[in-house]
């Protein structure tokens, strides 16, 4: 298995804003747009099988096939592009999906099919040039590839439709592609690499850290192709002081992220952003995902599988398009806050929308037969159906749209959050016979006096005598715990134990000034504090432990009390 431990990042491949997201300048005044196009030769190769009554059709023309062979018009650019072979049912048997050479014949057969099936999917949908040669190579080079396209040949002898949902055969063979490169599906949000800054703030996957050569400073920056963030910055009493963006990884290209996904390069960055706290100590960052984002991208990613040309330079029939699949949305109910509909809902539907766009900005260019690539694309949905990781590609806005902390400037290089505290597990156990008589969390501030509230501990002495134990205390940078011992019997007062000391280190011992109410000492008390980094897994408070019940005397006799 290749793959799963930097899944995290296939998330990104599907943000597509390298195309989309810079400045764009209408040039042109009218809804029809111009293409430069050019025709392409090529033939259809079936094993031991006939061509007659096949055609063959681009995004804007088609061609019936004399003696295996056909001539038919593409767009002029390197982006690759789908062609799909038709019977006279009107059922695309066989596909082609590639860069269109300017010279040399395009061979379509099963070969092809195959991978044009797998490579058809939104979140590869960038993956261009030689780029999209080297993706073929990985997806061939599987040792389950074999099988599949064993599966595409049977399909093509018998003139099934490729995306026929009854094929059941084939679609095992494709899921079974997908999961040995892609593995099983994940939860994502687990399997985040941050920063600890990010896991105290909570704001993955925003990366925050701090800068080294200015205490002060906090940075910010988004992995790999995650969306941009708009940050709106407030000061203590909860007045907007500014705004900054993080933006995302414009220059990084899919196939960067394709890479990543099979553990052959690292996790990249975006541009970082930074803040400086000078003078004051505590920000509120409220970050919001730039609205335009999604439904950009679900534009780039429609246009970009079909093989469209680059059209960011019409301002207007990107505007359209983002409109027509907002709409098409919302009339359909999905949402695009549940990672489980994108693919399955919500990719169909931008495609459905983008094309009825596509068709009245191009004068009818578009090619009927366009309408057959959303069946392909409902083969993709069953095979995902499996529940390969692949799927999740396509999920990348599984980050909130509104991500809010308070961030505190406590000394150099050390930020946490507003009023954070050092967590400490604290056990009372009996000196001399080892035995821990309570157990609890103390919470105390970083930079700040405290008091500690009286707590009421219900508990056990080391020998089965029912005891109330009381705590209660304050904190500087020093520590004053008092806890008061009562019998539960009769509610009298045992013994009072004073602790103080300065908690340095991760691992602190106490010992009290005891006080005695009653003619049985009891053995001395000694205050045991451990720091907890993960707040987790801090203690609870122990109710009714009972250690060594029994055994004061023998207990006694040895250490000669």
């Amino acid at each position: 298995m290749r793959l799963n431990k930097l899944f995290i990042v296939l998330l990104a491949m599907f943000s597509l804003l390298t195309s989309c997201e810079e400045p764009i300048e209408n040039n042109n005044e009218n809804n029809d747009l111009e293409f430069e196009t050019r025709l392409s030769n090529g033939s259809v190769s079936i094993e031991n099988g006939n061509t007659s009554n096949l055609s063959v059709a681009s995004l804007i023309d088609e061609s019936f096939l004399s003696n295996g062979s056909f001539s038919v018009e593409v767009f002029d650019n390197n982006s690759p592009q789908l062609l799909m072979v038709t019977n006279n049912n009107n059922d695309v048997v066989m596909l082609y999906k590639g860069v269109i050479p300017e010279n040399g014949n395009i061979e379509i057969n099963a070969h092809s099919t195959a991978t044009a099936i797998l490579t058809f999917h939104p979140a590869l949908a960038e993956i261009k040039g030689a780029n999209y040669q080297e993706m073929v190579n990985v997806f061939t080079s599987a040792s389950s590839f074999p099988a599949f396209l064993s599966e595409v040949e049977n399909s093509i002898a018998q003139n099934k439709a490729i995306y026929d949902t009854t094929n059941t055969n084939l679609i095992s063979a494709a899921q079974e592609v997908f999961r040995e490169l892609f593995g099983d599906s994940v939860n994502a949000k687990n399997t985040k690499a941050t920063s600890h800054l990010t896991n105290k703030f909570d704001c993955w996957p925003i990366d925050v850290s701090y800068d080294y050569d200015d205490s002060r400073n906090l940075k910010f920056r988004m992995p790999g192709l995650f969306p941009s963030y708009e940050c709106k910055v407030y000061d203590e009493e909860g007045y907007y002081e500014s705004i900054f963006y993080v933006p995302n990884r414009v220059n990084y290209g899919a196939w960067d992220a394709f890479l990543i996904s099979i553990g052959e390069s690292d996790l990249v960055y975006g541009e970082e952003a930074i803040y400086n706290f000078n003078n004051t100590n505590k920000r509120t960052f409220v970050f919001n995902r730039l609205g335009s984002d999604t439904f950009m991208q679900l534009a780039c990613c429609v246009l970009q599988m079909i093989g469209f040309p680059d059209v960011t330079s019409d301002v207007e029939l990107v505007a359209d398009v983002i409109i027509s699949i907002e709409t098409a949305i919302i009339q359909n109910g999905t949402s695009l806050m549940n990672p489980g509909t994108i693919l399955y809902s919500a990719i169909p539907i931008a495609f459905k929308a983008t094309l009825e766009v596509l068709k009245n900005h191009t004068a009818g260019i578009i090619s009927s037969k366009a309408q057959n690539l959303l069946k392909i694309l409902k083969l993709l949905n069953i095979v995902e159906g499996a529940g390969n990781a692949l799927g999740r590609l396509v999920s990348h806005w599984i980050c909130e749209n509104e991500i809010t902390f308070c961030a505190q400037y406590y000394s150099a290089d050390y930020f946490d959050k507003c009023g954070a505290t050092d967590t400490w597990e604290a056990l009372v156990k009996c000196d001399w016979a080892n035995s821990c008589i309570a157990n609890f969390t103390l919470d105390l501030p970083i930079d700040e006096d405290y008091q500690i509230p009286s707590t009421t501990i219900y508990t056990y002495d080391y020998d089965g005598t029912g005891l109330k134990l009381v705590y209660y205390g304050s904190y500087t940078y020093e520590l004053n715990l008092t806890v008061s011992t009562y019998k539960m019997e009769d509610n009298s007062l045992v013994r009072t134990d004073v602790f103080n000391g300065l908690l340095i280190g991760d691992t602190v011992s106490l010992h009290g000034n005891t006080t005695f109410y009653d003619d049985l000492e009891g053995c001395p008390m000694v205050l045991e504090l451990i720091r907890v980094d993960n707040e987790d897994k801090k203690s609870k408070t122990i109710l009714n432990q009972v250690t060594n019940k029994n055994s004061r005397t023998n207990q006694c006799t040895i250490i000669g009390h």
